[in-house]
């Protein structure tokens, strides 16, 4: 008690003047170590229920359901592949035309955030990686890519530019797996 209070007593009376220092009053010491009921983490809210049994007073916090529930999305119960991916455990084929999600995924200069900070896998981050410049090629994002060059110890910055600006590029779900995995063999 003398630890925390010794600080406040002499170190602003140096400061402060008497008549501010009677003004000046300090929470007791039961109201400090005072427990309160409240609400778990964002995802749960309990309902608190108080009974009495015989001489005591029994106090219980249950979950209510929430009415937001089949909005979710479920985490598979089997996880396949890569467990720490987001991607991969919540089971999405995100498609080059989820631009949503995309969007997610590409910081404000226009260029896909590193594993780090994305929690994506390898495969995932490849993936993106090209589901990005798929849906900037047939319009659907537009991300302002600059190109640095450095010139005899300047450094300037213009913008990228695709080969075919006006043309806009239409791609089939199963490209993906081609710029991933190449052609498939046919037998």
């Amino acid at each position: 008690m003398a630890g925390i209070t010794s600080p406040l007593r002499f170190g602003l009376k140096h400061f402060v003047s008497k008549t501010a220092m009677s003004n000046l009053k300090l929470k007791p010491l039961s109201a400090l170590t005072q427990r309160s009921l409240s609400t778990t983490c964002a995802c749960y809210v309990k309902q608190i229920d108080v009974t009495e049994v015989g001489d005591q007073i029994v106090i219980e916090a249950k979950i209510v359901p929430s009415a937001r529930e089949k909005y979710i999305a479920k985490l598979p119960t089997d996880p396949t592949g890569c467990k720490g991916c987001p991607l991969c455990r919540l089971g999405l084929t995100v498609r080059h035309t989820d631009v949503l999600i995309i969007n997610q995924f590409i910081n404000s200069k226009g260029k896909q955030l590193p594993r780090e900070i994305t929690g994506l896998c390898m495969e995932q981050h490849k993936r993106m990686d090209y589901l990005i410049v798929m849906a900037e090629k047939a319009g659907l994002i537009d991300r302002d890519v600059v190109r640095k060059i450095e010139f005899k110890g300047l450094t300037y910055y213009e913008p990228e530019e695709w080969e075919e600006p006006n043309y806009r590029k239409y791609y089939d779900e199963t490209v993906i797996n081609e710029f991933l995995y190449g052609p498939r063999k046919r037998h």
